[in-house]
């Protein structure tokens, strides 16, 4: 083998080692993915890069709550009502959070906004089966 072939070798092998995933300590981001979220839309921020929402629990993630989320496409919240319920997809990459695939429900959708603490009799509870009937 020729001293030219083993240093091309050597460089392929030294190249492949550091990419990630490849025996190099840097680990990839990793991607939770909590489909199906529901909640009712309470409006824009952030000049249209954030929703607020108010969601139903995420099972073994969080508590329903009120939260500003960035949102991957702006758009999907062009259209949408104040206190429309909508369905969304919650990503939770590395320390990132963000909402993608946002659309919405119909107005008569059972939405379950308790917070366990509100469960146990420590609040007053916004269970609604409508957008209307607060």
């Amino acid at each position: 083998m020729s001293l030219r072939s083993v240093l091309a070798s050597f460089l392929v092998l030294l190249t492949l080692s550091s990419a990630p995933g490849c025996g190099s300590d840097e680990k990839p981001n990793d991607v939770t993915r909590y489909e199906n979220v529901r909640g009712r839309f309470l409006g824009t921020a952030s000049d249209g890069r954030d929703v607020v929402l108010h969601h139903e629990a995420v099972d073994g993630a969080m508590p329903a709550m009120v939260m500003s989320l960035p949102v991957a496409d702006p758009g999907d919240a062009n259209g949408i009502e104040i206190d429309q319920p909508v369905q969304f997809d919650l990503v939770i990459e590395g320390s990132e959070i963000r909402v993608e695939s946002l659309t919405t429900l119909a107005d008569t959708t059972t939405l379950n906004l308790e917070s366990p603490s509100e469960e146990n009799g420590n609040a007053t509870p916004e269970t609604e089966s409508d957008t209307t009937g607060r």
